[in-house]
Formats: C-alpha cells, structure tokens, sequence
C-alpha cells in the first residue's frame, strides 16, 4: 500500500509539473488565498488562530455551519425522498393498468395489454425524468 502511494505522489508531481509548464504557471505564488468580499465582511469580528500557519483568520461559528449545513442535507433528503415517491408511483401505476388494459373491451389492448402497459408506463417515466432534470 505504501508502494502505491508512493509511486502516485511521484506521478502526481511529475504531472503538476507538466501542468504548471503548459499553462505558463511558472512564476504563480499560492500563497496567500483572498478571501470573499461577502465572508470577510460578515466573519472579520471573529478570529481564530489556524494551527498550522499560526495565523489569525476569520472563523464561521459553529451555529452557521450547522443552519447551512442543515438546509443542504434537507434538500438533498427531499430531493431522494421525490424521486422514491415516483419509482413507487409508476410501480402502483403500473400494477392498476395493466389490471385496467386486461379486462378492457377493445380486443386489440385486451390481446396487447402488457405493450400497452409497458408504453404508458414509459412515457410516465420519460415525463418525471424530464421534469426532474430541470
């Protein structure tokens, strides 16, 4: 496992290497990141020392993390939880037509009823992919 890691790093930084002479990024300095207008403007009160620069910076609270962080995990929660209501939609939906398509009265869906159910039911399904994709 050590081996591996290894020879990756060594890739990697030939490739860094690579990268950085491609893209004329020689004489670029990463030191010192800038921080949002918006970030600084709200959290500059607040400093905290980073324990590997030992530098002070701004700090986010922990209370601003977590009312963010909440709002992201609650979409993302509704999100599956829609997509889950229709899989099982379709699936009740299909079960109810093709009861409907078997005991229909025209002989042509009576005698192709499992067609007619698998077409409609991908037409459903093409209809909620489109409207999630949006």
């Amino acid at each position: 496992m050590v081996f591996t890691a290894t020879v990756f790093l060594e890739f990697w930084k030939r490739r860094r290497a690579v990268l950085t002479y491609d893209w004329d990024l020689i004489d670029w300095e990463d030191e010192e990141e800038e921080l949002r207008p918006q970030f600084e403007a709200k959290y500059s009160q607040v400093e905290r020392v980073n324990p590997i620069t030992g530098k002070p910076e701004p700090f986010q609270p922990f209370p601003d993390k977590l009312s963010r962080l909440m709002v992201s995990v609650s979409g993302i929660f509704f999100m599956i939880s829609l997509v889950l209501t229709a899989v099982f939609a379709v699936v009740v939906y299909r079960l109810v037509a093709m009861e409907r398509f078997a005991s229909f009265q025209w002989y042509f869906i009576k005698m192709y009823w499992q067609f007619a159910t698998s077409g409609t039911g991908v037409c459903i399904n093409f209809i909620i992919i489109m409207s999630l994709n949006v």
